[in-house]
């Protein structure tokens, strides 16, 4: 028999889950498919991350359970499925792996290059990047073919959406599987990518390149705010998108983030001190600490009215500028420019996008006439959710590891 999700919906038992990294969010989402009913192994490369993890997952079922969200009984069946380790052996087996390990292209690199090699060959793979490009992650990928982005709101185990993302060798039988898997657990998928309904015409060379949030937060401000309209997300980088009066995304601008250039003046300069976020009073320092915040602080306020001032001369008109993220709180008093702020300007734009979407995945996810012509999924794969009884694939049809890849773990 299988277990029931929060929805009702049939999901396959003894799916062995992989979480790797055991910050805040593979914490949470280790809730998420522990809840579905999954096993689940939370991996993290030391002792005193897990230990955080754990401690962490306990606090949010106390939450829960305070809150009449869960049972005593349901909280504690769900830790049950939890295990922690440091050891890869865990991913020998795995039905799917979720990475949400440190934000740093090399990292990851350095992780799917061995993890993916210790995973089964037909075992689904994501990673959690919210700035990164899932295409250039891949290329450490074995077997890319299967390997996606899973981007959730933080915290996943309370929030309902989550953004699967192609990459450029991402097959397609492979997203449809996890899109079915994460429906499954109870949430609201969202496929993202330009070839989905968007509002927007793409007008850049490479619109796969494009970062998924950005489109996203585009897609939102597109039809909701005066065109052209110009959105700003202030965090890990600060990222500038143009759409123009005919919802046309003509592209935009990066720079590296308020916080990411404060910690790197910090950590690259021996005389500067890290510093905490704070708006300036004044352009003028006194201090040290209040030189760098001017210069950080009120220069990216500078920088939002100087860019968007630019973008307004080539468009030739005026814009609406639209800011979102979790560091404009302290840049936007000090801003010159005319603005709006919206804090929830992802989430809304998922929130569209899943409007737009879902009625064309569910028919396409309809049973079909046997006449009619069906989209072959990957051999060696079956489906999470098919109606039928689960069967637990053989370990003698796993392929081999390499004795370098026994000693991974």
């Amino acid at each position: 028999m299988g277990a029931e999700n929060s929805e009702g919906d049939l999901i396959m038992e003894q799916k062995h889950i992989v979480l790797a990294g055991a910050g805040m969010m593979g914490a949470s989402l280790s809730q998420v498919y522990a809840q579905a009913g999954y096993q689940v192994s939370l991996w993290n490369g030391s002792e005193s991350g897990l230990e955080r993890a754990k401690n962490l997952i306990a606090l949010n079922q106390e939450t829960l359970r305070k809150e009449g969200m869960v049972t005593a009984e349901q909280s504690e069946e769900l830790q049950k499925r939890i295990t922690y380790t440091t050891s890869k052996v865990c991913m020998e087996d795995c039905d799917l792996m979720v990475e949400a390990i440190i934000e740093n292209m090399d990292a990851k690199h350095k992780f799917w290059e061995d993890a993916s090699r210790i995973a089964p060959e037909d075992a689904l793979l994501a990673t959690n990047t919210s700035g990164l490009l899932i295409t250039e992650v891949a290329k450490s990928v074995y077997h890319p073919e299967r390997f996606m982005g899973q981007h959730w709101l933080n915290p996943p185990h309370l929030l309902p959406l989550c953004e699967i993302i192609r990459g450029e060798k991402t097959e397609e039988a492979y997203l449809q599987q996890m899109y079915e898997l994460v429906k499954g657990l109870g949430k609201k998928p969202v496929i993202v990518s330009p070839d989905i309904r968007t509002g927007l015409t793409m007008g850049v060379p490479d619109p796969h390149a494009v970062g998924k949030d950005r489109l996203v937060d585009a897609a939102y401000a597109a039809a909701n705010f005066p065109l052209p309209v110009v959105t700003v997300d202030l965090g890990t980088a600060t990222t500038f998108n143009v759409v123009d009066e005919n919802k046309v995304f003509l592209g935009g601008v990066i720079c590296p983030g308020l916080s990411t250039g404060l910690r790197a003046l910090g950590e690259r300069c021996a005389q500067l001190p890290q510093v905490h976020l704070s708006s300036p009073k004044s352009a003028i320092g006194v201090d040290t600490e209040k030189c760098m915040l001017s210069g950080s602080v009120l220069g990216t306020a500078v920088l939002l009215d100087g860019i968007t001032q630019r973008i307004e001369e080539e468009l030739g008109r005026p814009a609406t500028l639209v800011v979102t993220g979790g560091l404009a709180k302290y840049v936007i008093p000090l801003c010159r420019h005319p603005l709006t702020y919206d804090p929830e300007l992802l989430l809304k734009g998922l929130a569209l996008l899943y409007q737009l979407n879902a009625p064309q995945h569910e028919r396409h996810h309809e049973p079909r006439s046997d006449g009619e012509h069906r989209r072959p999924r990957p051999a060696g794969r079956r489906p999470y959710n098919n109606g039928s009884s689960p069967r637990r694939r053989s370990h003698n049809n796993r392929r081999p590891r390499r004795d370098d890849e026994a000693k991974a773990g």
